[in-house]
């Protein structure tokens, strides 16, 4: 069973989020800017689900970034075809419609493989002018699903010096969606995340103090149950003893800046019991299936192999997109 919790109240993301993302530490006046592009985000991603066609996907990236950021002039892609860059889709002023290169920031930005940013551009050698209204830009190349340069992200201001690093990485994560795979169903996000992740955070409470861990797992074939190991010699061992309500924690993060965005984090809530002897093979095995190295460590006496039984699992995803998912959950 699947039930959308909706996004609550999500405060904007503070300075210190800004850093636990990667983004280096920006003056005050910038922040309403990084939150803007958190949003632009947000609304990219919901709109790029809808089809995996890049040339659909670009022209959704420009007219959200084209209306929504108003330093913006002219914002479009350059996409990279018989050793010239062609104009793609645009909006703003009469753009060129090719640059055969090896002139001008794009070209520079294909070379370089990161973004460009340019202060004024009348003082960038081999700058091509499409319109003499533009005084400085910035110029973030676009990668396939290889990682291979297919072209640029290209927007240009009527301002000097409008473009930070803010722009910069904002507009990394943003072209980063043009060639990303579709969000798949969440119950088949959810076991995929299961099956990919081999270890969890195990949440504890005893004594009146909460107490965290970092463990092995393994999922049963309907993710209904969670299997994991412990000394019997450990907090959360006593913790669970007397009383066996936890909470287990998977995610996928790679720690990158756009995790905040694109990370999905699962929580399982259920009891917690050890596995008597007439079922503590059986579990072993399935244990064992994802950590074969731990062989000896569930072989010890010293060792219980625990249990879990989710009543549910609260998927997160989007930053902040909630849903409650009740397994048993089938394999599609």
């Amino acid at each position: 069973m699947l039930r959308n919790l909706g996004r609550g109240f999500v405060p904007s993301p503070s300075r210190s989020v800004w850093a636990d993302a990667g983004f280096r530490a920006v003056p005050e006046e910038t922040m309403n800017l990084a939150d803007r592009y958190v949003r632009v985000r947000a609304q990219l991603i919901e709109l790029c689900a809808k089809t995996d066609d890049p040339l659909a996907r670009m022209a959704t990236v420009v007219a959200v970034l084209h209306h929504k950021l108003p330093h913006f002039f002219w914002t479009g892609f350059y996409l990279s075809k018989n050793d010239g860059l062609i104009v793609g889709p645009y909006q703003g002023p009469l753009a060129c419609a090719v640059l055969p290169g090896p002139a001008g920031v794009c070209w520079e930005a294909m070379r370089r493989g990161e973004p460009v940013r340019v202060p004024d551009v009348h003082a960038f050698a081999g700058h091509v002018a499409c319109d003499a209204r533009s005084k400085s830009e910035i110029v973030v190349p676009v990668r396939d699903a290889t990682g291979r340069i297919v072209g640029v992200l290209d927007v240009d201001s009527d301002k000097p010096d409008a473009f930070s690093e803010v722009d910069a990485q904002g507009l990394e994560a943003i072209v980063a969606l043009i060639h990303a795979a579709q969000t798949p169903d969440l119950p088949d996000a959810l076991r995929r995340l299961l099956a990919r992740q081999p270890l969890a955070v195990l949440a504890t409470q005893g004594q009146g103090q909460p107490h965290a861990s970092l463990l092995g797992f393994a999922a049963s074939e309907d993710l209904s149950k969670l299997v994991f190991a412990t000394p019997r010699a450990t907090r959360k061992f006593e913790n669970l003893t007397a009383d066996g309500r936890a909470a287990l924690l998977v995610d996928d993060r790679a720690n990158r800046p756009d995790d905040i965005m694109v990370a999905t984090a699962a929580t399982a809530i259920g009891r917690v019991e050890e596995i008597g002897h007439a079922e503590r093979e059986a579990a072993t095995q399935v244990y064992l299936r994802r950590h074969p190295h731990l062989r000896s460590f569930l072989d010890s006496p010293d060792t219980a192999v625990l249990r879990m039984t989710v009543e549910r699992y609260f998927v997160v995803r989007r930053f902040q997109e909630v849903t409650e998912v009740r397994p048993p959950i089938r394999a599609t």
